[in-house]
């Protein structure tokens, strides 16, 4: 059982900003489902480009980042994994292989600098 709620985000029509805007949140940082709080500098500084992008190309240029948006995330994902197993681990290196698994979920590994260890896997999700 989940938490159902209702959101009015303005006029309801297709190519409004309020739309827009309301799939950058829902599809691109798919804020409804899971937390953004790791990503708190991404979205910060990805905001700033995004207001840019509004008013500049209007809500199409809005809806035109959501695949951008996915990919970042999952490279800072990568990126924030990466950090704190470093600082965990020092003698890891930063060689990673992303693989799919069951659903959306990806694993990011970790291969540690030494041969005798086995990966480090890190669920991004």
């Amino acid at each position: 059982m989940g938490v159902q709620f209702c959101l009015f985000a303005g006029p309801d029509m297709p190519d409004s900003p309020h739309e827009a805007w309301f799939q950058v949140l829902k599809n691109g940082f798919d804020i409804f489902n899971k937390s953004i709080s790791s990503l708190q500098f991404y979205a910060e500084k990805k905001l700033v480009a995004l207001e840019e992008k509004l008013f500049a190309e209007g809500a199409k240029g809005l809806l035109s980042e959501l695949e951008v948006i996915q990919t970042e995330i999952e490279q800072e994902k990568i990126k924030i994994v990466t950090a704190h197993l470093s600082i965990l681990n020092p003698s890891t290196t930063a060689t990673h292989a992303i693989k799919k698994c069951s659903g959306r979920r990806k694993v990011g590994c970790v291969k540690p600098s030494t041969s005798n260890k086995s990966n480090i896997r890190v669920y991004l999700d």
